[in-house]
């Protein structure tokens, strides 16, 4: 039984437009809403999307990333929450907090993407 979470979760780590699907459904099916079910569903994806980009490219570049990827999402929030500063002079953390998930969304489908391709070529050529 534990393998059986064990590979499913590889399987959603390696795979996260899975997750991104199957929870686009689920959502679908409970709200009736295309847009709530499109930001559920990437908010829960950024979270294997950021597993994803680390061992993407740890498997690629051999190099451990994980550190990097949390670094640079906490400068991207820091980010966030001074320009949310700066335009609205007041802190709404709950709006800052979802910009900043829904931009990561954006960033590691990025850099999953260019991850992927770059051990394609990768695997090709050498």
């Amino acid at each position: 039984m534990i393998d059986f979470f064990a590979y499913l979760a590889a399987v959603l780590i390696t795979v996260p437009f899975i997750v991104f699907i199957l929870c686009y459904f689920i959502m679908k099916k409970i709200t009736q809403d295309d847009r709530r079910a499109v930001r559920v569903s990437a908010d829960v994806t950024t979270f294997f999307l950021v597993m994803s980009v680390h061992f993407c490219y740890q498997m690629n570049l051999e190099v451990m990333v994980f550190g990097w990827i949390v670094v640079f999402l906490l400068l991207f929030l820091a980010l966030f929450i001074f320009l949310q500063w700066k335009f609205q002079e007041e802190i709404i953390l709950i709006t800052a907090l979802k910009r900043f998930w829904r931009f990561s969304f954006f960033i590691m489908n990025i850099l999953y993407l260019v991850g992927i391709v770059f051990g394609i070529i990768q695997r090709i050529f050498i």
